[in-house]
């Protein structure tokens, strides 16, 4: 059987965003319990790469709305398209969801988005601290439940990669 592939730049994107939400998540856990000298420069990083991922989303997501997905082979029960669905959907949402609760988390606490040390990003959340508190848990959460996502995602690319073997997997690597 021979796989559809995606296109090289939704591939690159895919693999591009899976690479900084996986190191964003674990700098966020790394920060949130350090003390260390680095966690300043850790959070700039943080800032940053999470403004990445906000962009590489919305330039993902054109790209789809111009070049839709493949179907799914055939024997793919209507369920398990329409939980595939979702998981994609959730996944959009969350990737666009966490860096604006974090963006608006900054602004909330009266702290810039700066970006490389020269662009000040606009306010996008008035200074308050309950509205600080509410976005850290907020933001907290959606990157929690991104993370149970993404390991869904795994999940269903490895069963039909190494048990189905039907080329669904194939199409992104």
């Amino acid at each position: 059987m021979t796989p559809v592939r995606l296109p090289l730049s939704m591939r690159l994107i895919h693999w591009t965003t899976a690479a900084l939400v996986l190191s964003l998540i674990g700098l966020g856990l790394a920060m949130t319990d350090s003390l260390a000298n680095w966690r300043i420069a850790g959070i700039q990083l943080h800032k940053l790469a999470g403004l990445c991922v906000l962009v590489l989303t919305v330039v993902r997501l054109s790209l789809r709305a111009r070049e839709p997905l493949p179907e799914l082979p055939a024997h793919v029960s209507r369920l398990q398209q329409r939980v595939a669905g979702l998981v994609q959907v959730m996944i959009y949402l969350l990737l666009v969801a966490i860096p604006l609760s974090g963006w608006a988390m900054q602004g909330a606490a009266g702290n810039p988005v700066k970006v490389f040390g020269a662009l000040t990003l606009p306010q996008i959340a008035p200074e308050s601290l309950v509205l600080y508190g509410a976005l850290r848990e907020a933001h907290g959460f959606f990157a929690i439940s991104l993370l149970l996502l993404i390991m869904l995602h795994i999940a269903g690319a490895l069963y039909h990669g190494l048990v189905l073997r039907d080329g669904v997997l194939r199409r992104m690597l």
